[in-house]
């Protein structure tokens, strides 16, 4: 049964020759693009185009071949045999028979370099052979399918030959690599599979052995160096930017110090001290990293924890968490006032607002109360120069938040437990500047 492909072929080579004929017979590009291209005479132009440089010269090779070989003369052999007969005949002259490789393009049997598309074929067989890639990394980087980099590692056209119908002749055309270096592709190719599930990035297979991959060496040397400083693996992977991966089967498998016909990366005795180092896991790290700070906190004590957070410059929330867990352990501290300070919650997050305005109206309405004690609403519009209903608001807000109360029927002031915080919340040089 004929196939989608070639239905498609017969389809665009038909619309061609007809385009082709009605150019001829005087129609102009307009009309043969309306009737085969609906209208588009840029298609018409690239198609018959491609038809001159590729189809063409196909079709008159083909017609020369049929009148050199006499293929519709009458004979008891029949003329798909004359076919097949006459293409072997061509491929032992060295004519190219077979699908178009990358890097060239097929002219009468002839293969035609194409200038961009050979120098990235010829990098990627010295990338392989030489420089130890593998075909994941050359793909990447000369932005071929990683099938085509497999089909120009194991295509014989490279070392100037090529086969037909099961059997191998010899191009008429430039080898870009000599027999042995397209062996030794084959070889690294076909390698057991030991070395990939070691790393790809440190071993190739090559004259039957796993030999080092160019860099190796080095950076197995780093990878066991770092891990003697007690790092972990994944800092080991972060600071010299390769997988975590690498770094566990350099720590973790023993073929690397020269095991199992393996070359050596890193000496034996080194590799085993390495294996004696503990690594804290990061559990273990977060909770010495917190116990580090506890102890820093408790040389600064007593204090607020506005102050514990300037002179250690840590954050609000670390610094309430690790509070929080010291209150836990030290209960029986309060009572003589080692964390009697850092008992109370930040003061700027009651008192400061999110917008400088609204902080900067707090801080005059608690400068007048701090300054005058208790006073009435009046009072407080006449010093502080709002209008009632903005003087209401803060009132009320201050009110619910517990920094202020009302003393009497009329008059306002600062509650007992706040005024302390008050004052040093007023003495912040962030909030004096307001």
């Amino acid at each position: 049964m004929e196939n989608q492909h070639s239905k498609d072929w017969k389809t665009r080579m038909t619309r061609r020759i007809e385009a082709l004929r009605m150019l001829a017979a005087g129609h102009s590009p307009t009309d043969v693009a309306g009737k085969f291209y609906k209208g588009h005479e840029e298609n018409l132009r690239r198609d018959l185009k491609e038809f001159r440089s590729v189809d063409y010269p196909a079709m008159c090779a083909y017609v020369n071949m049929v009148i050199t070989e006499k293929l519709l003369e009458k004979g008891g052999t029949t003329w798909l045999e004359k076919a097949k007969q006459s293409k072997i005949r061509r491929a032992e002259q060295g004519l190219f028979m077979g699908t178009r490789p990358t890097g060239y393009r097929i002219l009468d049997g002839r293969l035609i370099q194409i200038k961009g598309e050979i120098s990235r074929v010829d990098r990627v067989l010295y990338g392989f052979r030489v420089l130890g890639k593998t075909a994941d990394q050359l793909a990447d980087e000369f932005k071929f399918p990683l099938s085509t980099v497999h089909r120009i590692l194991r295509n014989p056209v490279y070392k100037g030959e090529f086969v037909f119908l099961g059997k191998s002749y010899k191009g008429n055309w430039k080898p870009r690599i000599t027999m042995e270096e397209y062996d030794e592709i084959q070889s690294m190719l076909h390698a057991p599979t030991g070395g990939s599930r070691l790393s790809k990035v440190l071993y190739r297979w090559k004259d039957g052995k796993w030999v080092a991959r160019p860099g190796a060496k080095e950076l197995a040397s780093k990878i066991v160096q770092k891990r003697l400083e007690q790092k972990s693996g994944a800092t080991i992977a972060g600071e010299l930017e390769i997988s975590r991966s690498v770094v566990d089967k350099v720590l973790k498998d023993r073929r690397v110090t020269g095991d199992s016909d393996f070359e050596q990366l890193v000496p034996r005795q080194i590799w085993d001290e390495a294996q004696k180092k503990h690594v804290p896991t990061f559990q273990e790290f977060e909770e010495e990293r917190s116990r580090q700070r506890k102890q820093q906190i408790m040389s600064q004590l007593p204090a607020y924890r506005w102050e514990i957070r300037e002179k250690l410059g840590l954050s609000k929330i670390v610094v309430n968490s690790l509070i929080e867990d010291l209150k836990e352990d030290m209960i029986q501290e309060r009572a003589d006032g080692l964390l009697a300070r850092a008992w109370e919650i930040f003061p700027e997050k009651v008192l400061a607002k999110r917008h400088k305005g609204a902080t900067k109206a707090v801080k005059k309405v608690l400068e007048v109360l701090q300054s005058e004690g208790k006073m009435t609403r009046g009072d407080l519009i006449k010093k502080t120069g709002f209008s009632e209903p903005y003087i209401q608001m803060l009132l009320t807000r201050m009110r619910r938040m517990g920094v202020i109360e009302r003393q009497d029927y009329w008059g306002y002031g600062i509650r007992d437990e706040w005024v302390k915080h008050v004052a040093n919340w007023l003495s912040q040089p962030h909030i004096a500047k307001l």
